[in-house]
């Protein structure tokens, strides 16, 4: 994905060291926030290990690639946020808007 990937930018980034790793990250962040539900970093984490053979990217990362979500390079995904229990406690949690399926039947047919 990172040959053919929209590029990412940041001064601390280079695409030689951090390119295929950040888009495989957010291909598992991606796969995991699908499923529409409300999710905190922690579990998106937790999700990805069972998903992926164990993998665990850092919650800092997670944390950037769900906000890259939202960016229009990278899909511009409606991603909600919402606070999570006491709200002095600072837990956020994250859910993946997604746009519901539409039908072809729904397309008028061409006129020839």
């Amino acid at each position: 994905m990172s040959d053919t990937g929209p590029p990412r930018d940041g001064a601390t980034f280079d695409p030689a060291l951090d390119g295929e790793r950040a888009d495989t990250q957010q291909e598992r962040v991606l796969t995991v926030m699908r499923c529409g539900q409300w999710l905190t970093v922690s579990e998106i984490q937790a999700r990805i290990a069972l998903m992926f053979n164990g993998k665990l990217d850092p919650e800092t990362s997670i944390g950037t690639r769900v906000r890259d979500l939202r960016k229009a390079k990278f899909g511009l995904f409606r991603v909600d946020a919402q606070r999570r229990g006491n709200p002095k406690a600072g837990l956020w949690e994250y859910r993946l808007v997604v746009p519901p399926q539409t039908s072809t039947e729904s397309v008028p047919p061409l006129e020839a």
